[in-house]
């Protein structure tokens, strides 16, 4: 394991334990970089001794921990408001991700959020837009997939009429039917069952890995899961789902990269395919280290995931790159809704994007085209990766 990331490893480990790590960091720019790229800072704040860090990364780090502070009250009061607003008007509804996750860590604040996701049934959208224009949490934007609404001028709330995104149609025979394998938490709240919750969450890291990447903290929040629910776990419930999902191997080699790395020790039996080599797991977890939490690394292309993983469902780099040009009404009429009405507009919105592209995100843009072209070793070894994890 490379030096930075063994070092944060151990100091990972031990501020999710709430102790203390008593050596100096020489590459301190190279460690807190890799921390926060991987969503790490608020699980090391605590670990760190401020006698054996320089002033310099104690003042970031202190800066960045007191936002995650500020940004995990705002994040609490902002599911409970929406929990209120939604019972009081009676319409079902599920959190998902990081609204249930956070409150599984040692600490809630440890579980950074970028937004609120919530699942309701398809048949009430409607009614929560009306709700919510009610109470001030207003429409940003619509898609087929979710639709974003802004609480607070400042978080993202995201409506889910349905979970599953057609990527892959392995993962469609459990995930069209969430409500399915829920269970009633309070009013009209309800939770997924914890077998199911599992397949969610390895689906939302495969959907993920597939077209960008994930860092570790996204790694962590499956074994911060398990190890929470894991009296409650019915493993042969599980085992029948990640079967049916073909999910064994990203589940047993999640639950190992955490053994590895985080110290999280679970049951024999949740390991439910043959483990790999310790090399391998090396070569894993530089990958998602290196990647970043929705691969925003900044050594890390993205589009070395979606050509590899292109690669190995046969698909041509042509189809990507129209794909890229010409992206689907679907997803056109989320950037501009008047083609829900007016479909036939189509071509001209095709166009404003590419001039909106070219003259007002121009260096973004090319920053982008130049990512398209990855070297082939890297590729290999991409989809080598995804092999292992069996995506």
């Amino acid at each position: 394991m490379e030096k930075n990331l063994n070092i944060l490893s151990q100091v990972a480990t031990l501020g999710l334990k709430k102790e203390v790590y008593t050596e100096k960091i020489e590459d301190e720019k190279g460690f807190y970089f890799l921390a926060l790229e991987n969503g790490l800072i608020g699980a090391i704040y605590h670990a760190l001794q401020k006698d054996l860090i320089s002033q310099t990364l104690h003042d970031r780090l202190t800066k960045d921990y007191f936002a995650y502070l500020a940004s995990d009250v705002k994040y609490q009061q902002a599911i409970k408001k929406l929990n209120q607003i939604l019972n009081e008007n009676k319409i079902d509804h599920i959190f998902l991700k990081g609204s249930v996750l956070k409150n599984l860590y040692p600490e809630s604040y440890m579980r950074a959020m970028g937004d609120i996701d919530l699942l309701v049934r398809e048949q009430d959208v409607k009614r929560v837009h009306q709700v919510f224009k009610e109470n001030d949490i207003l429409l940003s934007q619509r898609s087929d997939a979710h639709d974003l609404f802004i609480m607070y001028q400042e978080i993202t709330v995201e409506i889910h009429p349905r979970i599953y995104k057609a990527f892959n149609p392995k993962y469609e025979f459990l995930l069209v039917k969430p409500w399915e394998y829920t269970v009633q938490k309070e009013l009209f709240e309800f939770q997924f069952k914890p077998e199911f919750d599992i397949i969610y969450l390895l689906y939302h890291l495969a959907k993920h890995l597939d077209s960008s990447g994930i860092g570790l903290r996204s790694v962590l929040d499956i074994s911060v899961y398990v190890k929470a629910y894991e009296k409650e776990i019915d493993l042969d419930v599980l085992k029948k789902m990640l079967d049916a999902t073909g999910l064994n191997e990203l589940f047993t080699h999640m639950l190992k990269v955490n053994e590895i790395f985080f110290g999280y020790k679970m049951k024999k039996a949740f390991y439910v395919s043959p483990l790999l080599s310790d090399e391998r797991y090396e070569e894993i977890l530089n990958y998602i280290a290196r990647s970043g939490i929705h691969g925003k690394g900044k050594d890390f292309n993205p589009f070395e995931a979606r050509i590899s993983s292109n690669q190995i469902k046969n698909r041509s780099f042509f189809l990507l790159l129209v794909s890229l040009i010409f992206p689907r009404y679907k997803t056109m009429k989320g950037m501009y809704p008047v083609l829900e009405k007016w479909w036939i507009l189509l071509p001209l919105a095709w166009v404003y994007r590419w001039f909106h592209l070219v003259f007002r995100k121009g260096r973004d843009t090319f920053r982008k085209i130049k990512q398209l072209r990855v070297k082939k070793e890297d590729i290999e070894k991409t989809k080598e990766i995804f092999r292992d994890l069996g995506l």
